[in-house]
């Protein structure tokens, strides 16, 4: 299986584990047409493709960072404007995968280090947030 060796980018600030499920899979492959047998199919993923279970969609990494993230973000009255990231190497249904994120080490508010562990620690996704303040007034009528 492919692995990414470089290093954690910093001490997390915030984490939060996530153990995808096949169910999750099935439905995220539906919701976005991805009926590919990688995500779906334990035996072509083991037997055709190689890997030792069924893969996590890179997207939906994406989404699992984006939803862990924001709901930290929430708690510190901010919001989650743009995000870069890049997946390194496939996360595994039923496997552990670990949100993590610190803010960058250049003092600008707002800048968020993130990355998805795997199961071993290995990094897996890799990306920078920003982040901008709520806006009180959201221009909703009460």
């Amino acid at each position: 299986m492919l692995t990414y060796d470089g290093p954690v980018p910093a001490t997390a600030e915030f984490s939060q584990t996530i153990i995808p499920s096949k169910s999750l899979l099935f439905r995220y492959s539906a919701l976005t047409f991805n009926a590919h047998a990688i995500h779906l199919d334990r035996d072509y993923a083991r037997n055709i493709e190689g890997y030792n279970d069924l893969l996590v969609h890179g997207p939906l990494t994406l989404t699992i960072m984006l939803s862990t993230f924001q709901k930290h973000a929430a708690t510190l009255g901010q919001v989650v404007s743009t995000i870069e990231y890049r997946n390194l190497a496939p996360l595994l249904v039923e496997h552990e995968m670990k949100v993590c994120a610190a803010r960058k080490p250049n003092g600008s508010t707002g800048s968020w280090d993130i990355w998805v562990e795997d199961n071993d620690g290995g990094l897996a996704a890799k990306g920078t947030i920003k982040t901008v303040p709520v806006e009180s007034d959201q221009g909703i009528v009460s």
